[in-house]
């Protein structure tokens, strides 16, 4: 059996960096890139509370501005890229909640 991938998640706002758990504090509307850690031939889905928001896809970045109070943002990392069929093992992240100003 493999290992699934470790799921670290990174948020960027306005040039502070953010490891989750951690709450990123914005303004309504305002753009926030997350980045998965990549993974060496990996794919990765984005979730905004558990819903997912941007299908699994070969690139560990996901950018937004639809975010509000008390989202919370994951990302589930594949060892597989989207090519590859299973997808793999996989592992989701700890959340970045999301607080607004």
């Amino acid at each position: 059996m493999d290992n699934p991938p470790a799921a670290i998640l990174t948020a960027n706002v306005n040039g502070v960096v953010l490891t989750a758990a951690a709450t990123a504090t914005i303004c309504v509307g305002e753009e926030v890139a997350f980045y998965a850690n990549a993974v060496t031939g990996g794919s990765y889905a984005f979730y905004v509370d558990g819903t997912l928001v941007r299908a699994r896809a070969d690139s560990n970045v996901y950018s937004t501005t639809a975010l509000f109070a008390n989202n919370q943002v994951t990302v589930e990392v594949f060892d597989q890229n989207t090519a590859a069929a299973p997808a793999g093992c996989s592992e989701v992240s700890d959340a970045i909640g999301i607080l607004t100003t």
